[in-house]
């Protein structure tokens, strides 16, 4: 029989050797469970031996998670701290990295069941922002001023246009390449593992054109480390907080420039299909959220309508 591993042992082994398993999941989920994983689940139940668990034990650290008993601050590599929260969101991710790990352990023999199963997970709080018009001016304006003043960078700024532009994810302009951009096409070609729905063709608008026509190709990133690695810019959340707080936008996240790109859409006239399209959604219920906004041009197509067929009864 193999020897009984801990959930720290396990955790460890599934991080390296899972990736066999998924060739297709990105790096940055993998990322994703490594921290939710060594921030939450070992702190909790690290020295537990896996094959032991409950389901009683993961409802448990879901809650505890929950409550921020994990909460804590952790020096790093990258930014010298991290600020670990916990709460309901990352309980519930914890418990889906959970689960995939527990599955994994499952298939190959290191485990008989998945104490995950069965576990009602909570749900990450959809709580979406979007600009008006004047905000998204406003934004644009500020960002000239920030980075004239040497407040922000400047790859920083292009960067949040982009995102507002293009209703792009982060991820995907952040570690930009010049090999996936198109510039001839008006496009960024995004291969498998780039994107999280797999491949992705962003298309280019002509104010997202501008941003990228002139730039310097100093590196293989579009926006170079300031710092001389190889490797993308670093210290965007800290310009956006910078450009949130001069504008006092409490709550906007970058995040929810591409929740605004896709409202400006949608406010003319877009249907949802197309919006679906451009943030390339792989499923027309995930574009579903943003059918509210919709309303407005819908309705005004119907009396459209209606204004034509009362017109011809007059006439």
């Amino acid at each position: 029989a193999r020897a009984a591993l801990t959930v720290a042992a396990l955790i460890e082994r599934y991080l390296s050797e899972g990736r066999m398993a998924k060739p297709n999941k990105r790096e940055s989920s993998w990322a994703n469970d490594a921290s939710l994983l060594r921030r939450h689940a070992i702190p909790l139940i690290g020295k537990r031996f896996a094959r032991d668990l409950t389901r009683q034990d993961i409802e448990r650290m879901q809650a505890d998670v929950a409550a921020g008993k994990t909460a804590a601050r952790i020096k790093t590599k990258a930014r010298g701290l991290a600020r670990i929260s916990g709460g309901q969101t990352s309980a519930g991710g914890l418990i889906r990295s959970f689960s995939a790990m527990m599955s994994w352990a499952v298939r190959n023999g290191l485990s008989e069941t998945n104490p995950c199963i069965g576990v009602e997970k909570f749900k990450p709080g959809r709580r979406e922002r979007f600009l008006t018009t004047e905000e998204a001016r406003n934004l644009l304006a500020k960002l000239v001023v920030l980075t004239e003043n040497a407040e922000i960078d400047e790859s920083h700024a292009t960067i949040i246009r982009l995102l507002l532009f293009t209703g792009a994810r982060k991820s995907e302009i952040l570690g930009l390449m010049w090999n996936e951009l198109d510039l001839e096409r008006g496009r960024i070609v995004l291969p498998r593992g780039r994107s999280k729905t797999g491949e992705k063709v962003i298309p280019l608008n002509s104010a997202s054109l501008a941003e990228l026509t002139d730039r310097p190709r100093s590196s293989r990133y579009v926006f170079p480390s300031l710092t001389g690695s190889d490797g993308p810019t670093v210290g965007l959340y800290k310009s956006w907080e910078k450009v949130r707080q001069s504008l006092n936008l409490q709550g906007v996240r970058l995040h929810d420039l591409r929740h605004s790109f896709a409202s400006f859409a949608a406010a003319r006239g877009a249907s949802l299909y197309v919006i679906g399209k451009a943030l390339g959604h792989t499923q027309a219920s995930t574009t579903q959220r943003y059918a509210h906004l919709s309303d407005d041009p819908v309705r005004r197509a119907a009396e459209t309508v209606a204004d034509q067929i009362l017109g011809t009864r007059v006439g």
